[in-house]
């Protein structure tokens, strides 16, 4: 029998194994995408906040300001992000999803679910029970090491 380290070990192995065949799955999908990385990424971190600062988003891509305009303005000549003046203080400005991305991101949502769907109707009943148990374990330890990380601040 396998010892903990190895179990973890070969987790990793898989986790990794899985998200390279994933990512590769709708690879045409991605390359139609008309957004750079860093795009993405930007417009993922917005979209977690209702606004964000510039300030919070150079911080988050660990850049500077200056460098976080350039992604930020071509996000805006697209549509896709809106800036607005903090009425206290206007040198601070926040960053806020239109209603363009906030669609753009859930059509990418919806895509990733169909194909995930997809993937995992192959699957029997009993592999799918042994998914969700491991996945539910799994869920509960990340809450678990979120909410001990919050006591730790």
């Amino acid at each position: 029998m396998r010892d903990k380290q190895q179990l973890i070990d070969s987790i990793f192995g898989l986790h990794e194994k899985m998200n390279r065949l994933s990512m590769c799955y709708p690879v045409e999908r991605w390359m139609k995408l008309d957004l750079t990385i860093d795009q993405l990424k930007a417009l993922i971190l917005i979209q977690s906040h209702d606004k964000i600062s510039f300030k919070d988003v150079a911080q988050a891509f660990g850049s500077t300001r200056g460098n976080i305009t350039g992604i930020v303005s071509r996000l805006v000549q697209k549509g896709l992000v809106t800036r607005e003046p903090d009425p206290d203080d206007r040198r601070v400005q926040y960053l806020m999803l239109t209603a363009k991305a906030q669609k753009l991101l859930n059509n990418i949502k919806q895509k990733i679910i169909t194909v995930q769907g997809n993937i995992l109707s192959v699957l029997t009943v009993e592999e799918l029970a042994a998914m969700e148990k491991g996945l539910s374990a799994f869920v509960k330890s990340i809450e678990s090491c979120i909410l001990n990380q919050q006591h730790k601040v």
